[in-house]
């Protein structure tokens, strides 16, 4: 519960600090390739310090070692570089595609290699892995959703998706396959 609450601080804390670095004159922060990208940076640093990124808990598992440390910082390292290069391109198609490629390994460690989803007496999933997965996938699919879609009124879209992909994750994925 207190991973909770941290990572809901930190949210908070990143959206303000994406306010003050923006400096909208109409004060709305507007949501546009540039500033989702750099939420999904923040996030991914979220993650890497809070260890809610990747987890190899299950059961009463529960708990960080170091091969699970090493797995966070590669798989955390190759969606930051991803998506930080797709920020600075200035070729449109090569950012599209590097999107995709990072929502798509993103989604299958999720889905594949990402614990935290039956742990302690119950096997429960994590709140704090919920949450930030919740976040998480809201924000690639809004980051897919602006790179390729001329449409405003899809949000609604995102979160269904967002909601689907989380009861599979945690109806028939919650345990690590690999």
């Amino acid at each position: 519960m207190e991973s909770l609450l941290y990572a809901s601080v930190i949210f908070v804390a990143l959206s303000f600090l994406l306010a003050i670095i923006i400096k909208p004159s109409n004060k709305d922060i507007p949501i546009d390739k540039k500033n989702v990208m750099r939420f999904i940076l923040g996030w991914i640093l979220v993650g890497f310090i809070f260890q809610l990124d990747y987890s190899e808990s299950s059961g009463c598992l529960v708990g960080f070692d170091t091969n699970a440390i090493k797995k966070s910082f590669s798989f955390g390292a190759i969606s930051f570089l991803l998506i930080l290069i797709a920020y600075f391109n200035r070729d449109n198609q090569l950012g599209k595609m590097l999107i995709i490629i990072e929502s798509l390994i993103w989604l299958s460690k999720l889905m594949l290699l990402k614990g935290g989803y039956a742990i302690g007496f119950g096997g429960v999933p994590g709140i704090a892995f919920v949450f930030y997965d919740l976040v998480a996938i809201i924000s690639r699919l809004l980051n897919i959703r602006i790179n390729f879609s001329n449409r405003n009124n899809d949000y609604l879209i995102i979160v269904i998706a967002t909601f689907i992909t989380l009861y599979l994750k945690i109806e028939f994925f919650a345990w690590p396959i690999i």
